[in-house]
């Protein structure tokens, strides 16, 4: 799944643009956050960047086209591992995607 963002960022990113990826725990939760400088996207393209088959305009990206199903395998793999696969975009300013995973504290037995 974070193979799958980092080669989106990298593919929509410009060469002279910056691409972030970060752990945190905040509470319950553990997050992955890719950030990007790339193209961004618009609120249509937002609203469907995750749907199967869905490719927004391709004349933005640096690298051939894909098949429109990266995000979507992600999204997938995120509901699998009960964990939750959102973006933020704006366009010609970047994309900030971010995989939530609820953390479950174990106690641990010595005996």
């Amino acid at each position: 799944m974070l193979g799958i963002l980092l080669d989106n960022a990298i593919r929509y990113t410009p060469e002279s643009g910056e691409i972030l990826a970060e752990v945190s725990l905040v509470g319950d939760n553990a997050f992955v956050t890719v950030r990007d400088t790339g193209v961004g996207m618009s609120e249509d393209v937002r609203l469907q960047v995750f749907n199967r088959f869905y490719q927004a305009d391709l004349g933005e990206r640096k690298s051939t086209a894909g098949n429109g199903l990266g995000l979507s395998i992600g999204r997938w793999i995120a509901d699998a591992h009960g964990s939750e696969l959102t973006v933020e975009s704006t366009p010609l300013e970047g994309s900030v995607f971010q995989i939530r995973f609820p953390v479950k504290v174990g106690v641990l037995h010595s005996s």
